[in-house]
């Protein structure tokens, strides 16, 4: 169901509430500090050590986009959404997740 609600009043009590809604099918987060590249978490070192070299664990994507499947529920776009805001703390986070209304004229 549509909402009228300005972008940033979109989904206060939402799964997605920490993200601004750009569309009915897109939404961003951006982290209050952009200018910290570094992985801040000992869970996210850990992740990122292990998955990485050495010089890509000192640098975190600035942007991430993130392309779900057709008709995902809010819930279902958080639950892959937190993860990346875990491991890149830092960094932008665009989910878009079509509709059929959206797709069709």
């Amino acid at each position: 169901m549509a909402s009228n609600a300005p972008a940033s009043e979109a989904g206060k009590n939402g799964p997605l509430s920490f993200m601004t809604k750009l569309s009915p099918c897109v939404y961003i987060y951006r982290p209050s500090n952009t200018g910290d590249r570094s992985v801040s978490t000992p869970a996210a070192e850990s992740v990122v050590s292990a998955r990485t070299t050495p010089h890509q664990a000192t640098t975190t994507p600035k942007f991430i986009l993130l392309a779900t499947w057709m008709g995902a529920r809010d819930p279902h776009i958080a639950k892959y959404v937190l993860p990346y805001q875990a491991l890149f703390p830092s960094a932008q986070i665009c989910s878009s997740a079509p509709s059929c209304a959206t797709l069709l004229p």
